[in-house]
């Protein structure tokens, strides 16, 4: 009798592991919101010429930015096939996250796009700015609000949203793509190009003439966006971001993008 009842409190106990197995195992699945990646691969927005998003090394084919990164590593604490998708045009990146076409991007979040995007925590705050010809008249942002001044701005950017706000004088005028702003502040199509510092800086090293002001515009404050249809859980991405800033991977992932104009105060 004592070893049929020790027998059927074994076959108990079994069965309670069993199911207690199984309960870890659900809660294990469900901790990975499967939404971050329906496909079952994350697509990672993002454009070329910028190390805020993407830069390739032409001599190397090597595949720098902190939005590519950031994505890559999201991509691995979430066990998920890497994709990312190169657009010509940060506009283009937030299209794609509107359409969801792509699971993750890296922006500046803004109310404007916060009605499309859940975004988490700022990850970097890049200042804003503007770049001229170092042999034009421009020395100051004083010197750009006049009559006759034409500064480019990316279609679809926060700065197209935010300059007619600061400029009343100036002709404000759309560009397609960080080469294509390039060429014509070149060829004097432009006389300022304005955006963060971060692709400012990146455009400077393209051209021996151009120069990046010191005045400060404002800030934009970067942060990983994700289409607002999801139902995901916004906890982990901002825990997965306070783990990269608490072990120094976030600083080693800037420095290699070589993203300048960063406020240093996260």
């Amino acid at each position: 009798m004592n070893i049929w009842i020790e027998r059927m409190s074994l076959r108990k106990l079994l069965m309670l592991s069993l199911g207690l197995i199984f309960i870890l195992l659900g809660f294990e699945l469900n901790a990975e919101p499967l939404d971050f990646a329906p496909s079952g691969e994350l697509r990672m927005g993002l454009y070329s010429g910028s190390p805020s998003s993407l830069v390739i090394n032409p001599s190397t084919n090597e595949r720098v930015g902190l939005g590519y990164e950031l994505g890559l590593e999201f991509s691995k604490a979430q066990r998920l096939k890497y994709a990312p998708i190169v657009y010509p045009k940060n506009a283009d990146v937030f299209n794609a996250a509107k359409d969801r076409s792509v699971d993750l991007i890296f922006t500046n979040a803004t109310p404007v796009r916060a009605q499309s995007l859940q975004f988490s925590k700022p990850v970097v705050r890049i200042e804003r700015g503007y770049l001229v010809s170092s042999k034009g008249t421009i020395r100051s942002a004083v010197d750009i609000d006049r009559t006759g001044v034409r500064v480019g701005v990316s279609v679809g950017s926060s700065s197209e949203m935010e300059l007619p706000k600061i400029l009343k004088l100036a002709t404000i005028v759309q560009t397609t793509s960080i080469a294509g702003a390039i060429g014509m502040l070149k060829n004097g199509e432009l006389d300022a190009f304005s955006t963060n510092k971060g692709i400012l800086f990146e455009m400077a090293d393209q051209w021996a003439q151009a120069q990046v002001l010191d005045d400060v515009l404002g800030y934009e404050h970067i942060a990983l966006g994700i289409p607002k249809a999801r139902a995901v859980d916004m906890l982990v991405v901002n825990n997965f971001i306070d783990e990269l800033r608490r072990n120094g991977q976030l600083k080693k992932m800037i420095e290699r993008a070589g993203l300048r104009g960063v406020k240093d105060d996260e």
